[in-house]
């Protein structure tokens, strides 16, 4: 099948693509974290990489576009709110 023909994912595909996709990007981040010196394994270095992350993610996806990178950091923090408001 091409893009053209493909049907669109349906919901529980999507879900496994993402948490997929999550799984691997904590995993290498707890990778990392291990290689750091005891004293760099702490919140502010994990958020610190975080943030570097997602700018890095966000500038590659927006092409500097000013509204893009708006867009897409607003679309990011309303996904975490409602993701952390699901955990029971």
């Amino acid at each position: 099948m091409n893009a053209n023909t493909e049907s669109a994912p349906t919901a529980e595909e999507y879900s496994q693509a993402m948490n997929l996709i999550g799984s691997n990007l904590f995993s290498s981040l707890v990778q990392s974290m291990e290689k750091l010196q005891p004293h760099f394994r702490n919140q502010k270095m994990v958020s610190n990489a975080l943030s570097s992350f997602l700018v890095n993610v966000i500038y590659k996806q927006s092409s500097g576009n000013t509204e893009k990178i708006q867009q897409m950091l607003d679309e990011i923090l309303n996904l975490v709110k409602i993701q952390l408001d699901s955990i029971p």
